[in-house]
This record gives C-alpha cells, structure tokens and sequence, in this order.
C-alpha cells in the first residue's frame, strides 16, 4: 500500500510578493517577484505531513538581493551640465571598487 502524498506547509515570513503554494501532491512552489526594498535574508521551515511516521521539516534561507540604485546629486544638474525632460543624457559613474581608475562606466538616464 502507497503512503498518502504529503500536506507541505511553510513557517517562516516570506518577502511581500512571494507566496508558496502547497500544489497537493507531494510539491510545493514557492514564487513570485520580490517587492522593492524587501532585499535580506528569510528564515523558513517547511513542514511534510502524510499521516503516517513522523512529520519532516526542512529549513532553509532565502536571499532576495537588490538591484542597485544610481542616483545624482542635484534636481536638473550634474556636475555643470542641465538634464532635459525627456531627452537623452550621458553621466559618468566612477567604479568604487577601482579605487584610483580613471576608467568610469557609462550609463544612459533618460530625465
């Protein structure tokens, strides 16, 4: 005789914007899109329940990493030069990282 497939239920917060669904036949899913600003480290358990034995647990971290985020100094002005509305507008963003590089990275903003 087969065991019954596992009930799968999480313990845990999950970022805003990510669920998981129990998909009732031994599975579960866990998706979605992260919200803005909800990057760090979730602590979760997941629970395997059939009824027969000891129920199993799993734990586990889930990373949400951020994007980075590029801003400019002043409203309309970067260093001496005046942004336009809808217009096409190069900034050099020096590499943090390579201290002393002359080399900076391009970046396209439309303002």
């Amino acid at each position: 005789m087969r065991a019954p497939n596992a009930a799968l239920t999480e313990l845990g917060a999950l970022p805003p914007g990510v669920t998981f669904t129990d998909n009732g036949d031994g599975t579960a899913t866990i998706a979605g899109s992260p919200a803005t600003s909800s990057g760090g480290l979730y602590q979760l358990a997941i629970t395997a329940a059939n009824g027969v034995g000891a129920d199993a647990h799993q734990s586990f971290a889930l990373t949400v990493n951020e994007p980075p985020q590029i801003t400019s100094g002043g409203f309309g002005r970067v260093h001496g030069r005046i942004g336009r509305i809808g217009r096409r507008h190069h900034h050099r963003i020096p590499r943090a990282r390579d201290l002393g590089d002359r080399v900076a990275q391009r970046r396209d903003a439309h303002r």
